[in-house]
């Protein structure tokens, strides 16, 4: 049930989202493909960031460190906007 909801019942609604989003994809997702993850930061009228040499679970990669710097600095950015 809960992938059915996801893909097909309460889809998102990203005309309601106002808060800064940071979309991230990764180079060897076998899931995603970069242009999905283009699409959804489309939707939500930002960028997508993809970062090379991780996969889909970008968190458990050896490479993880790449995904938390793009995190952080994004963050740090975002910060000094206020």
């Amino acid at each position: 049930m809960a992938f059915l909801d996801m893909v097909a019942l309460d889809l998102p609604k990203p005309e309601k989202i106002k808060t800064p989003l940071l979309v991230l994809g990764a180079a060897r997702d076998n899931m995603l493909k970069p242009n999905e993850i283009e699409d959804t930061a489309r939707a939500y009228n930002t960028q997508a960031e993809i970062i090379a040499d991780v996969a889909h679970n970008s968190m458990l990669e050896q490479n993880w460190q790449a995904v938390a710097k793009h995190i952080l600095v994004w963050l740090k950015e975002l910060e000094c906007k206020k």
